[in-house]
């Protein structure tokens, strides 16, 4: 699997979700929710883009990182979720989500860029529950088939975060 140091993908990462229309030339707003920060980006129409995102790396290999970005979008009544994974991921094992011991569907991934690959998924309302509730989300991608390399994040401040998300 081709590495990055982690500099160089947590950079790319925050590149991806520039992806989503924000402009490129001026930096996003943040707030820090616990473990949670928001980003928030004016897009050409001058209407705030806004994820709320948080940065992992793994526990198997600690030199692979990721981003998982939440989102609110227009028609889905939880929001969407993203995984911004580096290059060299097995992509057709998708993203494994895991909310303390309830485990949901894998992700897809839908795109990949020169600097990322992304997978991306409706948020269902037991997902939702969970996250808002729980303590930690481990996100699981592959480095080759059945080879899972888990990342956890902290659910930390994922519900004020959550909340102070525009619409």
């Amino acid at each position: 699997m081709r590495r990055r140091s982690l500099g160089s993908v947590f950079a790319c990462l925050s590149f991806a979700y520039s992806l989503a229309g924000a402009a490129l030339a001026q930096q996003p707003e943040t707030s820090k929710f616990g473990a949670w920060e928001t980003q928030c980006s004016p897009s050409t129409n001058n209407v705030k883009l806004c994820a709320l995102v948080q940065k992992a790396m793994s526990e198997e290999q600690p030199n692979v990182g990721l981003m998982v970005a939440v989102r609110k979008a227009a028609g889905m009544p939880n929001g969407v979720i993203q995984v911004f994974a580096p290059l060299g991921t097995f992509l057709l094992e998708g993203v494994g989500v895991k909310v303390d011991e309830a485990e949901f569907p894998k992700l897809p991934f839908f795109r990949c860029t020169q600097i990322t690959c992304a997978a991306e998924g409706a948020i269902s309302n037991n997902l939702m529950s969970k996250m808002l509730n729980g303590k930690n989300l481990l996100i699981t991608i592959y480095a080759n088939p059945g080879e899972g390399l888990r990342h956890i994040l902290a659910l930390d401040g994922f519900k004020d975060g959550y909340n102070a998300l525009p619409q």
